[in-house]
């Protein structure tokens, strides 16, 4: 009976000694990878389905439409709050609002200090999906966009009150409007068309095509500018308006929309771009990278890419995908990464596949200083973050880190659920995944 015993309180003991060991691992470093540490992780009530951070603090949205507020240096939950509605998706914060889109096509605005419910209002849908296509706040605005069938919708409300400002949608022929007091004909340019209570928009008559600045909060045309082409507002710099149309990168003077300059790739470009000091840099289709001087619109430089011709193979089925370009300035490198999904249908079973690189170039000469191969999933990244020396990639259910320096993979955490795409804010990345939300310094 002793010797039972003893064997019953060696196993017990063992068994507490490997749950104390995993207990220690797991917050002290072993879902740490090299280069990086754990500061601290937060369980969450429900599984997330968006994340941010902003003023010192992270958001979680979940599925519920439930909304919490963690102090980012340490984790305590400061606050909870609700916008209302299941299959809840998409999160900004701005403007003392914390907003969040549901599944009901309604926005909420929690008071970004206390939680508390301000407002709700209705947005455009998005086709397949119940809830906004994307979300923003700009300049005290909140902008929301869906798409159903072949149209674009968009309505913008006070981030302070939720009142309707104006709208712009393909129901009402292409009219701008603010419903009470005006409407102009126009169609919304591309990317992010907003500066305060201004917007960039197009539109056509007999002479042509044109783009024209227009005041929302009168419906006043403040410029209107001759153009051959109509695209995406890249960004509003110096007193320019960046625009990209297909193989072309122009400028327009913001306050009289005279042209400033024309930079023609001859190939089509890719968004998403980045801005570095006086550089524009985007990718095209040719397999090289480009840097622009913003104040001329001369090549600064351009550097090839794609030694494997992952672009050649990519199509309607073998789907293209482009990671927002990381800019770090303290090594004075940017990252960009890119691949390809390719379909199968090997015995009537369709099968996915992506192939995908890493690559870091010198942002001085474009010189690239490392490539890393990604492989062996059947999904591409969802989103990644560059944090001082580490590199954080989410794909499927992993969140996979690399050496900046290099390129290494330093290690893979698998999620048994889910793990949204990380997020860096103040030389913190947040990373929320299953009901877990962590820190990495």
């Amino acid at each position: 009976m002793n010797n039972h015993r003893s064997l019953l309180l060696g196993i017990g003991l063992i068994a507490g000694l490997v749950f104390a060991s995993f207990a220690v691992l797991y917050l002290n470093g072993y879902f740490s990878p090299q280069g990086s540490r754990v500061s601290w992780q937060s369980e969450i009530p429900q599984f997330a389905t968006g994340l941010t951070a902003s003023d010192g603090k992270a958001f979680v949205l979940d599925i519920h439409g439930g909304i919490g507020a963690y102090d980012a240096a340490n984790g305590n939950h400061i606050w909870g709050g609700s916008v209302g509605g299941y299959f809840a998706a998409g999160i900004v914060v701005g403007s003392g609002r914390v907003c969040g889109g549901t599944g009901y096509a309604t926005v909420g605005g929690l008071d970004e200090a206390t939680g508390q419910s301000l407002w709700r209002f209705s947005a455009p849908q998005d086709t397949g999906k119940l809830a906004p296509e994307s979300i923003s706040i700009v300049d005290g605005r909140v902008v929301a966009t869906g798409r159903w069938g072949m149209g674009s919708s968009l309505v913008v409300h006070s981030a302070k009150d939720g009142q309707l400002l104006w709208e712009n949608s393909p129901y009402t022929v292409g009219n701008i409007t603010n419903e009470l007091n005006w409407s102009v004909k126009g169609f919304l340019l591309g990317g992010v068309p907003f500066e305060g209570n201004s917007i960039y928009a197009s539109n056509s008559n007999s002479s042509g095509t044109y783009i024209f600045k227009l005041d929302t909060d009168n419906g006043n045309t403040l410029w209107r500018a001759n153009a051959s082409r109509v695209g995406s507002v890249l960004a509003i710099y110096k007193e320019q308006v960046i625009i990209q149309s297909d193989n072309v990168i122009f400028s327009l003077n913001d306050t009289s929309g005279s042209s400033l300059w024309s930079f023609d790739a001859g190939t089509s470009t890719y968004a998403p771009t980045a801005i570095y000091d006086d550089l524009l840099l985007f990718a095209a289709s040719d397999g090289n990278i480009y840097a622009l001087h913003l104040s001329d619109g001369k090549l600064a430089w351009k550097a090839p890419f794609d030694s494997a011709n992952l672009l050649s193979i990519a199509n309607a089925d073998n789907r293209l995908t482009l990671l927002p370009i990381q800019i770090d300035p303290d090594s004075g490198r940017a990252f960009w990464s890119y691949g390809v999904t390719t379909v199968t249908r090997p015995a009537d079973k369709l099968q996915t596949n992506y192939t995908g690189y890493m690559t870091s170039f010198d942002l001085q000469t474009g010189k690239i200083t490392w490539t890393h191969r990604i492989e062996g999933s059947d999904v591409a990244p969802s989103g990644w973050a560059v944090n001082k020396n580490t590199i954080f990639l989410t794909q499927g259910n992993d969140l996979s880190t690399f050496d900046k320096s290099t390129g290494s993979l330093f290690d893979v955490q698998h999620f048994d659920h889910y793990v949204l795409p990380p997020v860096a804010a103040d030389s913190t990345v947040f990373v929320a995944g299953d009901l877990h939300l962590t820190a990495y310094t």
